[in-house]
């Protein structure tokens, strides 16, 4: 029985086709949530259910290609098992409600959108596992989150060049495409790439951008969020790096007054009486509604989706703005507990794994889910099917199953190791 290498020259271009089919599917389900509530099913839904066809018939066309070493294994906390937990209680959750019908199938469509999106970023793991293209140095998967989240970014950019660059305050800003929280969104994917894999030209004008776009948009949220945690993975990366930092940024406010006083009341807003730190937008009182509402029913919640429309008709505000409230709010104690055990068992895994063995991959979802659980703080979602770094959080779900268990075993990079296939010839 003899082996024979297999053929590698079409193996970039796989990847390369791979690359683009989940860019693709990223900018097209995030530019279906900019459709109205009557059509953003059949926006979200149909790439979404194609580019998952397109993949069940890879992995069957690709079924003779050996398997890589299995790295994953049975786990006492796995995230992805944890997270689907965590959709089967929503869905009891909803069915359980008692909503109008309509409210019902909205909630039921989007918990399905999730379910999708789920299957979609686990064959996509399991595809790129197959060809051994998950390395240390660049993870492709992550590198389309990052295209995508630019492509989106430098369109707003050319749409806000069109309307003048109007400030917060003389207009709606970035109302055409994202508004200014979801650029914010954007903007934690294209800031944390560079520091986690390394800079380039292009990379270091696309932060610039992101940063521009976030400072822009007045969203003290996304600010707040995306510093706070390319600090920290500056901290995990050059602890000296990130003290000397902070250092300089200490010393410009002691030097400088006037961008002190910018800073509090054109950025922070401090003496205004509703956007001010007093009320954080009127935040602190839908919160305190919030918290009432949760104890209508404490466990259970009033239905996946469902927290919307309760809102709305009882104090005419159609979010929380809170990404835990809301969780609260619509799957209850069971539900949130959940989804916060997949991302943390995620989240402390990737500290491990950039702390240890160095894995730039593991320090790029790191980033991402520090601003993700900050940036939910004061949004309404944690985890949302319409924002590339959101779907991150899901494949950051599938990439910890691939990490090491315990300390003895160690994370091996197979991509030096040539693909074998076995042909039937030969046995």
């Amino acid at each position: 029985m003899l082996i024979e290498p297999a053929p590698r020259s079409s193996g970039k271009l796989f990847r390369c086709f791979m690359v683009s089919l989940t860019f693709l599917w990223l900018l097209l389900t995030t530019l279906g949530t900019l459709t109205g509530e009557k059509f953003i099913f059949m926006a979200k839904a149909a790439p979404s259910i194609l580019i998952l066809f397109i993949l069940l018939i890879i992995i069957m066309v690709r079924k003779n290609v050996a398997q890589a070493e299995k790295i994953s294994h049975f786990q006492l906390l796995d995230p992805v098992m944890i997270y689907g937990i965590y959709l089967f209680w929503s869905l009891i959750s909803l069915t359980l409600s008692i909503t109008p019908r309509y409210n019902y199938w909205l909630g039921f469509g989007y918990l399905a959108f999730y379910v999708i999106t789920l299957l979609i970023a686990g064959l996509l793991y399991s595809i790129f596992q197959n060809i051994q293209s998950i390395k240390q140095n660049e993870n492709p998967l992550c590198y389309a989150a990052f295209l995508a989240s630019s492509v989106l970014l430098i369109a707003t950019l050319f749409a806000l060049a069109s309307k003048g660059f109007k400030t917060p305050d003389q207009s709606q800003y970035m109302e055409a495409f994202f508004g200014a929280s979801g650029v914010g969104l954007l903007s934690i994917c294209v800031t944390i790439y560079p520091l986690a894999y390394g800079w380039t030209i292009s990379r270091g004008f696309l932060f610039m951008l992101a940063a521009f776009l976030v400072f822009m948009g007045g969203s003290r949220t996304s600010l707040v969020s995306i510093f706070c945690a390319c600090l920290a993975v500056l901290f995990v990366k050059s602890k000296k790096l990130s003290l000397i930092l902070l250092l300089i940024i200490f010393a410009a406010l002691i030097a400088s007054p006037k961008l002190i006083k910018y800073m509090q009341e054109d950025v922070f807003l401090m003496h205004d009486d509703y956007r001010g730190f007093q009320t954080l937008s009127g935040r602190i009182g839908i919160w305190q509604y919030s918290l009432k509402k949760i104890k209508e029913h404490p466990f259970m919640g009033s239905g996946f989706r469902m927290s919307d429309f309760e809102l709305r008709k009882d104090i005419g505000i159609s979010s929380a703005h809170n990404a835990y409230l809301t969780s609260l709010l619509e799957t209850g104690i069971v539900g949130t507990a959940l989804m916060l055990l997949a991302v943390l068992t995620a989240y402390w895994r990737m500290l491990k794994g950039a702390l240890r063995s160095q894995d730039k991959t593991c320090l790029f979802y790191f980033g991402v889910i520090s601003a993700s659980l900050l940036f939910a703080m004061g949004e309404r979602f944690l985890i949302n099917v319409g924002n590339p770094t959101s779907i991150l959080l899901i494949f950051s779900l599938f990439y910890s199953r691939l990490l090491p268990f315990s300390q003895k075993t160690r994370l091996t990079d197979t991509s030096k190791e040539p693909e074998l296939l076995l042909t039937k010839a030969h046995i």
